[in-house]
Order: structure tokens, then C-alpha cells, then sequence
């Protein structure tokens, strides 16, 4: 007979995990890095789905991280291949504003080495929304470097029957009208040609405004602010309108921008144009030594004025260049003889140049095949270093 005094069986607890609703998972991934959430795809269907194949989510996540830290790319230019160095080690490397001085440089994505004869003929890289365009003398990608996913770009009827001599500028950038990603040529005479990427037609097409007899600058590159690409007029148009060729992308027609008032030829040389923080940013190098930086501003390119902010001084000796701003107001600029510098940015004082580093120095580091490569300036003579903010763009 049973014990009649033994404790009641134990009560089996079935543990289940908590339902969490789609839109608050939702809301949580749209919150982290693209670089995290490529991890997360392997979490469940579900996740992957959301994170791959869904636009919204795509178009959401981009929105809200565009004006992120950006980290900078750095792209090795190879004018000599030895033993040592093959096209396996060339490419996009990323390197973090806490990236110690010392370590190496991780690659992002290895792209290939244009021959000997197109190195000089190579243009700067071109950004925008985590797209980088790479632009050669005989052919032209575009790339989306965290998503490992390439594009190569039809080389287009006037990019076949016109010499690459002519071909003066790249131009890469979002149409607002249609949220579409374009590629813009310039040559020389001149006539501008368009690609639409992802387009069913992926053909090049010219525009229909013709653009003004004017020269631009290969570099630095073309930026793209607030719907348009804006190049630099070169110095060869000294008997013509100094200032800057605005292309818009949805009318896809042309307009000069005015330089600031007063301003000079010599101004002009020196000057460069980039985007800080969506804002449109004009300096120049001034005064004694070029140790002092004049820093303009616009922020409306239908009316155009430029309000000069800031002078910024600098012991450094050769005129800096800014890149890019990178978080906790560190300002990021270049000099010649492909020179770094991390600079303490504090509007209405002086720049305090924390770091400075030649990136023939650094070490680049390939993980994927856990390779090590130096790029000293018997092999790599020019580097280009453009600000960078990961994003799911499709291309």
C-alpha cells in the first residue's frame, strides 16, 4: 500500500520564452550598426528577413545612422607591384577614430590593382550613403564595401569613343526625387553622362542641359550635399567665373556657385571643398607658412551664402585638407606626402594636433587570409582617404 503521509508529486513548470511583437524587435535592430546586425541574420529567419529583404527596414536604418561617427576608408594607390605585393592585398581598409597609431589596418574589401599605365590616370575614391565609387582609366565599379557586393559600370558611349584624357570627374549620389543612386561622368569637352544604379536599362544616358564651358577638378573629388554633386572649377578657366559647378540630380542640370566674397584665384587653389557633419565646408590655407585656416559655411545651395565661421590655427606647416569629423569634435585632415592628422577641433580657437601619422607607415591587414602588408612610398605613392558610415544600400 502506498505511504499516505509522501509528498504530493512535483508539478512539472513548462518554461516558455517570452513573446516579444515583430515591431518591437523591429525597433530595437534599427537601433544597432549595420556591422552587428550582419551578425544577427543568422539568428533566426525571421531576423534575416527583416534585416536582407526588407526595404523599409533598409530605407529606415539609413535614415536614422547617416550622420553616425563615420570611420575613414584608406586606399593604398600601387605604382609598382613586387614580389611582395599582389592585387590580393590592395584594397579598401577601415580605420576606427580609436584606432590605435601602432596597430594594423583592417581591410574591408580587397578590389583589384589597376595596370601600371592607368595608376596616374586613377581618380580619388567617391562616397555616398556607405557606396564608394572606383573610378579607373578603363573601368569603373561601384561597391558597397560592409555587404561585400560589387558593381561593375558599362563603360557607356562617350566613355568608348572619347579618350579617358578627357574624362575629367566621377560624381556618385542620391536623387532625392526617386531616393535613386546615380553615377555622373564628366568629360571634356564638355558633356555629362548618368547612370541609374539597379535601373532595368543599366545604359548611360547624356543630359539633356548642357553644361558650362568649364574645367573641374579631379581632385578632390565630387561632393555630394543635400541632392547635388559640386565640383571645384579648375584654374584653367582663370579667364572665365571662378567657383563651384553644382549639378542637380533630380533636374540633372547645371549652375556655378559663387565663391565668398573677395575671393581669389590664389584662394581658390588652395581651398577645399568637402562635407562636414551635412554641412558644406569651404577652407583654405592662409597666412604666414599656410599656418592658419579660413573655414566657410553654406547650408542652402538654392541661395547660396557663405558665412565665415572660423579661423583655425595650426603649428603644422603645410596646408591641411580636412576629410572628415569624427566623433567627441576630432577633426580629420590631410597634408601632402600622405600625412594624417587627428586634430582637436574647438570653433573659435586654435587646432591642437594630437596625432600625426604618414600612412606609408601604417600596417594593413588583411583578415580574411591573415596576411600582413606594409605599403612604404617605393610602392604606394598616394593614398585616398574618404570618410565612411556602413549602411544596407542595395546595388
Amino acid at each position: 500500500m502506498e505511504d499516505e503521509t509522501a509528498a504530493p508529486a512535483a508539478k512539472i513548470r513548462i518554461k516558455t520564452n517570452p513573446y516579444i511583437p515583430h515591431e518591437v524587435v523591429t525597433e530595437i535592430l534599427l537601433r544597432l550598426p549595420v556591422t552587428s546586425l550582419l551578425r544577427f541574420r543568422c539568428v533566426s529567419k525571421a531576423w534575416h528577413t527583416t534585416i536582407s529583404n526588407d526595404p523599409s527596414f533598409q530605407c529606415t536604418h539609413l535614415r536614422r545612422h547617416r550622420t553616425d561617427d563615420p570611420c575613414l576608408l584608406i586606399a593604398p594607390r600601387i605604382h609598382a607591384i613586387g614580389k611582395n605585393f599582389n592585387g590580393s592585398l590592395t584594397g579598401l581598409y577601415q580605420w576606427e577614430e580609436d584606432h590605435a597609431y601602432g596597430t594594423a589596418t583592417a581591410l574591408l574589401y580587397p578590389m583589384p590593382v589597376p595596370p601600371f599605365p592607368e595608376f596616374l590616370e586613377a581618380h580619388d575614391l567617391v562616397h555616398c550613403d556607405g557606396l564608394v565609387l572606383v573610378g579607373t582609366r578603363s573601368a569603373a565599379w561601384v561597391l558597397n564595401p560592409v555587404m561585400r557586393r560589387v558593381v561593375e559600370l558599362p563603360w557607356g558611349r562617350l566613355g568608348g569613343s572619347t579618350s579617358f584624357s578627357y574624362l575629367e570627374a566621377f560624381g556618385l549620389g542620391r536623387d532625392p526625387r526617386s531616393d535613386a543612386y546615380k553615377v555622373v561622368r564628366f568629360f571634356m569637352p564638355p558633356r555629362v553622362e548618368v547612370l541609374t544604379i539597379g535601373s532595368s536599362e543599366r545604359c548611360w544616358h547624356e543630359t539633356v542641359s548642357q553644361p558650362p564651358w568649364f574645367h573641374v577638378k579631379r581632385r578632390p573629388a565630387a561632393i555630394c550635399f543635400k541632392g547635388s554633386l559640386i565640383w571645384t572649377v579648375d584654374q584653367k578657366n582663370r579667364n572665365g567665373q571662378l567657383g563651384f559647378l553644382r549639378f542637380r540630380l533630380d533636374e540633372e542640370t547645371f549652375s556655378l556657385i559663387l565663391p565668398p566674397p573677395c575671393w581669389s584665384w590664389d584662394d581658390h587653389e588652395a581651398s577645399t571643398l568637402s562635407e562636414l557633419r551635412e554641412v558644406l565646408c569651404l577652407t583654405t590655407s592662409v597666412g604666414l607658412m599656410n599656418r592658419s585656416l579660413d573655414m566657410w559655411i553654406c547650408t542652402d545651395l538654392d541661395l547660396p551664402q557663405w558665412e565665415k565661421c572660423y579661423n583655425i590655427l595650426s603649428d603644422w606647416t603645410q596646408p591641411l585638407h580636412p576629410v572628415a569629423m569624427l566623433g567627441n569634435g576630432v577633426l580629420v585632415c590631410r597634408s601632402s606626402g600622405n600625412y594624417l592628422h587627428r586634430c582637436t577641433f574647438q570653433p573659435g580657437k586654435g587646432v591642437t594636433v594630437n596625432h600625426t601619422i604618414c600612412m606609408n607607415d601604417l600596417r594593413y591587414d588583411n583578415l580574411d587570409e591573415d596576411t600582413l602588408v606594409e605599403y612604404p612610398s617605393r610602392t604606394a605613392t598616394y593614398f585616398d582617404a574618404i570618410p565612411y558610415v556602413p549602411s544596407f544600400v542595395l546595388i
